[in-house]
This record gives structure tokens, C-alpha cells and sequence, in this order.
């Protein structure tokens, strides 16, 4: 189990990420899935990212949302997908499993997670492309 960022098979800016989610409102983006186990390929595997949004932040965000998987694949270095909602099935253990790497603090202020200093500022060359799974955006609550 990933306790720390630097035990994942991924680098990345944490501010980009921390930019990012505060630009589009995301209070909480994990990654879960394969960037978790060792059955990671770094020349195949994508990387599974959940996204939680304020509220707010859903009602006129439309097309924009399926951008999002391309826009961090830019700075993860790799195929990204973005989700924000999970098959009802499979969202307790998803949760349970999920790596958080940027979350909004009870102020609002978007924070890094479980970043070390030693991860803070690397970056890695994308691959061409990112990618949504998403079948629409997330409803207004």
C-alpha cells in the first residue's frame, strides 16, 4: 500500500496539481487503480485519477470536464483517466484503496498530500495525449 508519494512509480509538480484543482474546483484528487500495485507498466500503464468537486464547481463546468483527463496527463506523464464518479459497486472499495495527492483543507486552501520535499518540483515528459472515461460531467448536487 502507498503510504507516501514517493513510493509511487510517478513524478509530478505538486503545485501544477494543487494549481489545478484549485482552478477547477476540486476539493480532493486521488489516483487508485494499477499506479498503486506492482502490476504498473511505466511504457503502458495509464493512471486512474478521481477527482471530488465543490458542489458549485459542477454547474457550469460542461464540456471543459472531459479536457481534464488531457490537461493532467501534461504534467503526470502519462495517459490519464479522469473520473468523478464510480460505479456504485465498486466506489466503496475504490475509496477505500485511492492515494489522495492534493485536497482542499477545511479553510478551502488546496493542499498537497502526502508529498515529500524530495518529489516537490519533478516532472516527467508526457506521452501524447490524456483521456476521460467520464461518459458526462458531474451533476449539479
Amino acid at each position: 500500500m502507498v503510504t507516501d508519494v514517493k513510493n509511487l512509480p510517478i513524478q509530478f509538480d505538486r503545485d501544477r496539481v494543487v494549481a489545478f484543482c484549485r482552478d477547477r474546483g476540486i476539493i480532493r484528487l486521488s489516483v487508485f487503480g494499477s499506479v498503486l500495485r506492482d502490476d504498473f507498466d511505466p511504457a503502458r500503464s495509464d493512471i486512474d485519477v478521481l477527482a471530488d468537486f465543490k458542489p458549485e464547481a459542477t454547474r457550469s463546468i460542461g464540456f471543459r470536464f472531459f479536457g481534464y483527463g488531457d490537461e493532467l496527463a501534461g504534467f503526470l506523464g502519462r495517459r490519464v483517466d479522469f473520473c468523478s464518479r464510480l460505479d456504485p459497486r465498486l466506489e466503496p472499495t475504490v475509496r477505500r484503496e485511492a492515494f489522495t495527492i492534493s485536497q482542499a483543507s477545511r479553510g478551502g486552501r488546496i493542499t498537497p498530500c502526502c508529498v515529500t520535499p524530495s518529489a516537490a518540483g519533478a516532472t516527467t515528459r508526457p506521452q501524447a495525449g490524456g483521456r476521460s472515461r467520464a461518459a458526462r460531467p458531474p451533476a449539479a448536487r
